[in-house]
């Protein structure tokens, strides 16, 4: 095999190995990153992501880390009840069960990102990097999608520590 053609096929390799599989999935091990996509309501303000994590291992894992050198911070979140209203709390980490998945999605957990400082629009993709106790660091990208009603009502939720 000549030196070009193996240097193609070695780049075509890696290139399969790293890349995302159909519908924007992504393996770290035992683990599946499904979806991952973003949605900015309204831009300046907090960017909400969200994915299905599969673990096929049968050890539990847990989500402990997000970054993206698109936000100034991006954090674990879990909506909350407190009385009539939704909040959002900080969390250190995010469980993946054993032969099991964590959803983050709407009303439950997610990822914040703060200090986002160009607009997004439908389409745009969000370099990522999650970092699992186990598993170790993936990195990722979240398309950004339309919400899912253009008219949400967000006036009964709230961010720990925020007035309304």
């Amino acid at each position: 095999m000549r030196l070009p053609a193996a240097l193609a096929l070695l780049c075509t390799l890696l290139t399969v190995a790293v890349a995302p599989s159909a519908a924007y999935e992504y393996r770290l091990g035992p683990l599946i990153i499904g979806n991952p996509h973003a949605i900015s309501l309204i831009p300046g303000r907090p960017v909400v992501v969200y994915m299905t994590v599969v673990n096929q291992s049968d050890q539990v894992d847990r989500i402990v880390s997000v970054y993206t050198r698109r936000a100034q911070k991006a954090e674990l979140h879990q909506h909350v009840m407190s009385g009539d209203v939704m909040m959002m709390k900080e969390v250190n980490e995010i469980d993946v069960p054993p032969q099991g998945k964590a959803e983050l999605k709407p009303g439950g957990f997610h990822i914040m990102l703060f200090g986002v400082a160009t607009a997004l629009k439908p389409g745009d993709r969000i370099p990522m990097e999650i970092e699992f106790e186990f598993a170790g660091r993936a990195k990722f990208e979240a398309v950004v999608t339309k919400p899912g009603g253009a008219d949400m009502d967000m006036s009964g939720h709230a961010m720990e520590g925020q007035a309304q």
